[in-house]
């Protein structure tokens, strides 16, 4: 938020600036990215596949997201603001959630 604070300096890549990304997005990604990586690595998901366990994760991701991106954001930034929540964090999630289920089939081989 000192970014924000300081007058939200844009990005120095003409195209990410013409579509007003700031410094501040950065954290917003990371944070976004760690958060789905958080619930992927909850102790009641299957360890071997992706199962129907699953869609109640998901569901708590997508309503995190969605609020956050409505309450943070006014009309013409929802959209970038939803990209800088859903793609971090539904990605941080699949990557985590598959790549630990590859370490357990390994184990198990």
């Amino acid at each position: 938020m000192a970014l924000v604070w300081v007058g939200n300096p844009l990005l120095p890549l003409e195209y990410l600036a013409s579509n007003r990304w700031a410094w501040h997005h950065i954290p917003e990604i990371f944070g976004f990215l760690f958060f789905g990586v958080y619930l992927a690595s909850l102790g009641y998901l299957h360890a071997e596949s992706i199962n129907y366990l699953d869609s109640a994760t998901l569901i708590l991701l997508t309503t995190v997201t969605l609020t956050y991106a409505a309450v943070i954001s006014y009309n013409e930034m929802f959209r970038i603001v939803l990209a800088i929540v859903f793609v971090p964090s539904f990605s941080g999630y699949f990557f985590a959630r598959i790549r630990r289920i590859q370490i357990t089939r390994k184990v198990g081989e």
